[in-house]
């Protein structure tokens, strides 16, 4: 659904605090299951490695499971109703909402000395983003193709889901 451009060499975890049954406060950790950086991205090696889907709803798979999916009919129909339910709790609202949101935060932070100038990478993207009203209009502007990226993705695999239900009723 996010269009991940590159996902399969990689594990991402984040860890927040939470409490324990015993009172003490510990990590928990939760697997991502995308490379956050490679959204909405072209798959790497132009898609050389990647697995081919029929009905073009997995992106640049390239792993040894993502071809035990694509080959088997019975699990296929299980992951199209996977995508679909998740594209149909995923709306554009929420994905807006969530977007907005970080954007809100980085905004927030990029007003503060220094940190503008540290963001490393999107001085690179631009190297007048060390000053913080351009930091801060960049990260709108990603926010806002992000929001576009995604209401086109969504819409894309909403529609080739209904094809592949019509060709398998």
């Amino acid at each position: 659904l996010l269009q991940n451009g590159d996902y399969v060499d990689e594990q991402w975890w984040t860890s927040t605090e939470h409490v324990r049954p015993d009172g003490t406060v510990g990590d928990w950790y939760a697997f991502t299951g995308w490379d956050p950086d490679d959204i909405f991205t072209a798959c790497h090696y132009g898609g050389g490695y990647a697995y081919v889907d029929p009905y073009e709803l997995a992106y640049c798979s390239e792993a040894e499971l993502d071809e035990l999916i694509l080959q088997d009919d019975v699990t296929y129909a299980r992951f199209v109703d996977v995508v679909e339910s998740v594209a149909g709790a995923l709306t554009e609202p929420a994905f807006a909402s969530a977007a907005d949101t970080t954007a809100a935060d980085l905004t927030y932070y990029l007003q503060k000395p220094g940190i503008a100038a540290a963001m490393t990478e999107l001085v690179m993207v631009n190297p007048a983003a060390t000053d913080p009203m351009v930091a801060q209009a960049e990260i709108i502007q990603a926010t806002n193709t992000l929001q576009a990226n995604f209401a086109a993705r969504r819409q894309l695999i909403l529609d080739r889901v209904a094809n592949y239900h019509l060709l398998n009723p």
